[in-house]
């Protein structure tokens, strides 16, 4: 499979929409993508110049993505829509016997999220099919490095990400918190994951601004976690993280999209980790089947698992107790 061709599910660059850009990447790791898909013929027009625009794809635009999957001859796809549809996805590229990139969070929105997680990514694995979710930041954990030699020669016992989704209230966990956990599970790999001592800023359901703290625990190895999100409609968007106290704060120059990390007076190059990442995703389809992976699968398990174990605390503020005065 010396130029897999991907499909793309959802192009349409709106609000924080990927698709110019993971056809962008895509295409630069060898990739082909020959077709997209949107909802209408007004945002199919929008995508298209995007697409050429952005990422120098000229690509067959469809309004019907159940129908492109079934008449494209593809190898793999990529779900970019939004995270309630991407179930009814999953389960399509499954009948086309598609491998599959999947934005984050991988499900979001129902109590069953996590029970269909575990069933989607058996039916991948009992297919032999490549299984990605669209978390790109543990791909900059090198260039960290190169910012803090030696910080992660310690143990690792305090984690921090800033964040700032397009989203509010709940939904900014789903938007954001995929990003943290899966730098965490690059940081303390581990088949035993569980969350604890969640705890809020605010447990409002319209919150623009909410800090996050919990304890994870990597098979039984204890990491502080604060991750603290604040709405933003522009981009590029905040985005850094800590590690022991040690921050790395991302720049982007406007003028080319150029990446660093930055602290205090140190500057260092970074490559998109959107194009690191899709580059792996390129590289695992062009390897010999079976693509499934088993670390790659347990990593999208446990992640559903820590976004459902936050979103019930979220949901499920703490009962103050009331306290009677006797006169």
């Amino acid at each position: 499979m010396n130029a897999p061709r991907i499909g793309i599910l959802g192009a349409r660059r709106h609000r924080q929409g990927l698709g110019p850009f993971v056809a962008r990447w895509l295409r630069a790791a060898g990739a082909e993508v020959p077709c997209f898909s949107c909802t209408s013929e007004e945002t199919v027009a929008q995508a298209a110049a995007d697409l050429t625009r952005i990422a120098g794809v000229t690509a067959k635009g469809w309004t019907d993505g159940e129908a492109m999957l079934r008449e494209e001859s593809l190898d793999a796809v990529a779900i970019l829509t939004p995270p309630r549809t991407h179930g009814m996805w999953l389960n399509r590229a499954l009948e086309a016997n598609l491998d599959v990139l999947c934005e984050k969070p991988f499900l979001w929105g129902t109590e069953t999220d996590l029970k269909t997680t575990i069933e989607l990514v058996d039916r991948f694995k009992e297919q032999g099919l490549l299984l990605m979710e669209n978390t790109q930041w543990p791909a900059t954990l090198p260039y960290f490095d190169a910012l803090h030699p030696g910080v992660r020669e310690e143990p690792i016992t305090r984690f921090a990400m800033r964040m700032a989704p397009a989203s509010t209230g709940v939904d900014m966990i789903g938007d954001a918190l995929s990003h943290p956990l899966s730098v965490l599970q690059a940081l303390a790999p581990s088949e035993a994951v569980h969350i604890e001592n969640c705890r809020f800023s605010t447990h409002d359901s319209d919150a623009t601004e909410l800090s996050i703290g919990f304890r994870y625990l990597a098979g039984g190895h204890p990491v502080d976690v604060m991750v603290e999100l604040s709405t933003s409609p522009e981009q590029p968007r905040e985005a850094s993280f800590a590690i022991n106290g040690h921050w790395a704060h991302r720049l982007i120059r406007t003028t080319d999209y150029a990446f660093f990390f930055a602290s205090g007076a140190r500057l260092v190059d970074v490559p998109d980790p959107l194009g690191l990442h899709l580059a792996e995703f390129v590289e695992a389809l062009r390897s010999e089947r079976p693509h499934a992976s088993d670390t790659k699968n347990t990593r999208i398990k446990q992640r559903m698992a820590a976004l459902e174990t936050v979103r019930h605390h979220y949901q499920t503020p703490p009962q103050r107790t009331a306290t009677r005065t006797t006169p």
